[in-house]
């Protein structure tokens, strides 16, 4: 039996949209509600943080703080948000000052 390489493991996406797709299966109709309130945001662009909060304030928070991140990528793969390829450094805390990307919004998703 042969011992397995770096080249043997899965990748980084692979392992994240894994890790996305167990927590997001038990949020369906969370995330469904969010994408909603995306496409009612009040300007044609906003950052993640700015979506995560408005979305909090209006659904309440889903059941796993890692749905936020299904939330903005799964409104990606739909069309509902467009990476702008501008950056912000985050505000919350509990961000630790990461960069937080910015979308514009396709409210006719």
């Amino acid at each position: 039996m042969s011992n397995p390489t770096l080249f043997d493991q899965p990748t980084a996406e692979a392992l994240r949209d894994a890790g996305i797709a167990s927590v997001t299966k038990n949020e369906k109709t969370w995330l469904e509600d969010a994408h909603a309130l995306i496409a009612r945001y009040p300007t044609d662009e906003a950052n993640a943080e700015e979506l995560r909060t408005w979305v909090e304030d209006r659904l309440g928070a889903p059941h796993h703080v890692n749905a936020y991140g299904g939330m903005i990528m799964s409104a990606v793969r739909k069309g509902l948000l467009k990476n702008t390829g501008v950056y912000t450094v985050g505000k919350r805390p509990s961000g630790h000052g990461r960069r937080v990307a910015n979308y514009i919004i396709n409210k006719n998703a």
